[in-house]
Protein backbone atom coordinates (compact mmCIF):
# COMPACT_ATOMS: atom_id res chain seq x y z
CA UNK A 1 0.00 0.00 0.00
CA UNK A 2 1.49 3.27 -1.01
CA UNK A 3 1.52 5.87 1.53
CA UNK A 4 -0.11 9.40 0.39
CA UNK A 5 1.69 12.28 0.39
CA UNK A 6 1.88 14.38 3.38
CA UNK A 7 2.09 18.18 2.96
CA UNK A 8 3.98 20.86 4.41
CA UNK A 9 1.55 22.67 5.98
CA UNK A 10 0.61 19.82 7.42
CA UNK A 11 3.64 18.53 8.98
CA UNK A 12 4.17 22.60 10.09
CA UNK A 13 0.82 22.33 11.98
CA UNK A 14 1.55 19.33 13.67
CA UNK A 15 5.00 21.15 14.78
CA UNK A 16 3.20 23.89 16.04
CA UNK A 17 0.56 21.69 18.07
CA UNK A 18 2.67 19.83 19.94
CA UNK A 19 4.95 22.62 20.62
CA UNK A 20 5.05 23.75 24.28
CA UNK A 21 8.36 25.60 24.44
CA UNK A 22 10.20 22.52 23.20
CA UNK A 23 8.34 20.42 21.07
CA UNK A 24 8.64 16.89 22.44
CA UNK A 25 9.01 13.07 21.02
CA UNK A 26 4.79 12.10 21.11
CA UNK A 27 6.40 8.56 21.98
CA UNK A 28 9.05 9.08 25.10
CA UNK A 29 8.51 12.66 25.78
CA UNK A 30 12.17 14.22 25.46
CA UNK A 31 12.67 17.14 23.83
CA UNK A 32 13.56 17.18 20.02
CA UNK A 33 16.28 19.41 19.46
CA UNK A 34 17.28 20.77 15.92
CA UNK A 35 20.70 18.55 15.32
CA UNK A 36 18.65 15.00 16.26
CA UNK A 37 17.41 13.00 13.61
CA UNK A 38 13.69 13.05 13.95
CA UNK A 39 10.62 11.71 11.70
CA UNK A 40 6.58 12.41 11.60
CA UNK A 41 5.51 9.38 12.84
CA UNK A 42 1.63 8.06 12.27
CA UNK A 43 0.27 7.09 15.56
CA UNK A 44 -2.01 4.45 14.31
CA UNK A 45 -0.40 2.53 10.93
CA UNK A 46 -1.76 3.02 7.90
CA UNK A 47 -1.96 -1.13 7.98
CA UNK A 48 -4.21 -0.63 10.83
CA UNK A 49 -6.85 1.94 9.40
CA UNK A 50 -4.54 5.09 10.14
CA UNK A 51 -5.21 8.09 8.30
CA UNK A 52 -2.30 11.39 7.46
CA UNK A 53 -4.63 13.36 9.05
CA UNK A 54 -2.94 16.01 11.21
CA UNK A 55 -4.47 14.31 14.81
CA UNK A 56 -2.82 10.72 14.02
CA UNK A 57 0.93 12.36 13.38
CA UNK A 58 3.44 13.48 15.37
CA UNK A 59 7.26 14.31 15.57
CA UNK A 60 9.45 11.41 17.30
CA UNK A 61 13.02 10.80 17.38
CA UNK A 62 14.04 8.55 14.62
CA UNK A 63 15.38 5.64 16.98
CA UNK A 64 11.58 6.16 19.10
CA UNK A 65 10.12 5.41 16.01
CA UNK A 66 12.28 2.54 14.94
CA UNK A 67 11.28 0.76 18.20
CA UNK A 68 7.05 1.70 18.25
CA UNK A 69 7.55 0.08 14.27
CA UNK A 70 9.75 -3.14 14.70
CA UNK A 71 9.46 -3.47 18.80
CA UNK A 72 12.36 -3.90 21.19
CA UNK A 73 15.44 -5.94 20.09
CA UNK A 74 14.65 -8.96 21.52
CA UNK A 75 11.19 -9.50 20.00
CA UNK A 76 9.02 -8.21 17.55
CA UNK A 77 5.53 -8.35 20.02
CA UNK A 78 5.99 -4.75 20.76
CA UNK A 79 5.66 -3.55 17.44
CA UNK A 80 3.52 -2.23 14.86
CA UNK A 81 4.65 -5.26 12.34
CA UNK A 82 3.92 -7.80 15.03
CA UNK A 83 -0.11 -5.97 14.80
CA UNK A 84 -0.14 -5.68 11.74
CA UNK A 85 1.03 -9.39 10.53
CA UNK A 86 -1.37 -10.51 13.61
CA UNK A 87 -4.43 -8.54 11.71
CA UNK A 88 -3.21 -10.21 8.31
CA UNK A 89 -3.13 -13.49 9.95
CA UNK A 90 -6.74 -13.00 11.14
CA UNK A 91 -8.65 -11.86 8.36
CA UNK A 92 -7.08 -14.28 6.21
CA UNK A 93 -7.77 -16.91 8.73
CA UNK A 94 -11.40 -15.66 9.15
CA UNK A 95 -12.02 -15.15 5.28
CA UNK A 96 -11.23 -18.53 4.41
CA UNK A 97 -13.89 -21.36 4.73
CA UNK A 98 -13.30 -25.02 6.71
CA UNK A 99 -11.22 -27.22 4.42
CA UNK A 100 -12.93 -30.23 2.82
CA UNK A 101 -11.93 -33.52 3.69
CA UNK A 102 -10.56 -33.43 6.90
CA UNK A 103 -10.84 -35.93 8.92
CA UNK A 104 -11.95 -35.94 12.67
CA UNK A 105 -10.20 -37.88 15.01
CA UNK A 106 -12.20 -40.10 17.21
CA UNK A 107 -10.42 -40.38 20.04
CA UNK A 108 -9.32 -42.61 22.43
CA UNK A 109 -11.97 -45.93 22.38
CA UNK A 110 -11.77 -46.85 25.43
CA UNK A 111 -11.13 -46.30 29.45
CA UNK A 112 -8.05 -47.36 31.51
CA UNK A 113 -8.57 -48.26 34.80
CA UNK A 114 -6.35 -48.01 38.00
CA UNK A 115 -4.01 -50.92 37.68
CA UNK A 116 -3.48 -50.05 33.92
CA UNK A 117 -6.37 -52.18 32.49
CA UNK A 118 -8.01 -50.79 29.21
CA UNK A 119 -11.96 -51.19 29.12
CA UNK A 120 -12.89 -50.69 25.17
CA UNK A 121 -16.01 -49.70 24.15
CA UNK A 122 -16.49 -51.34 21.69
CA UNK A 123 -15.63 -54.52 22.42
Amino acid sequence: MKRPHISIATKVNVAIEQAGGWIRCALCSGPLRPFEPRILEHLVPHELGGSSEEENLRWVHRGCASTKTNGSKATSAGGDIHKIAKAKRLATKHSQPNQPGTMKSRGFQGSRKFNGEINWRNK
